[in-house]
């Protein structure tokens, strides 16, 4: 996982987010309410669609942790997500990435990408 974060000097976003190894592991962004504003997924998986998975908890947020949003990018291609009004996200923001949709619960286990999958996401504290 290579996770990096920088400030933006954009009136609307004030930190942008990068993660060039997106698997399952959940990396939280933010402890307190954002705003998303933009969602970018870079899926290099020749066979595989991917599922960026982005959940509302300040903290110990795990892969079967509900998500409050879900974005899928089709195999071998990049994906935009970007919000006319931003998405509010109440209590914390974090995310995680897996070739499976929903969470991992009962028999239903989550596969990582084989390829990294790079994610950035812009957002903004309310």
């Amino acid at each position: 996982m290579s996770f990096t974060s920088k400030t933006s000097s954009t009136p609307l976003i004030t930190t942008i987010v990068t993660d060039t190894a997106a698997d399952l592991t959940v990396n939280q962004i933010a402890t307190a309410a954002q705003f998303l504003y933009f969602v970018e997924i870079s899926n290099p998986n020749a066979s595989a669609p991917v599922y960026v998975k982005v959940i509302q908890a300040a903290s110990n947020s795990a892969i079967t942790s509900q998500h409050v949003l879900q974005f899928y990018c089709p195999a071998g291609t990049n994906c935009y997500y970007y919000m006319p009004d931003p998405f509010s996200i109440g209590t914390g923001l974090a995310f995680y990435c897996s070739t499976t949709k929903g969470i991992s619960s009962g028999s239903n286990t989550l596969s990582a990408p084989n390829k990294a999958v790079t994610v950035k996401m812009g957002v903004n504290a309310q």
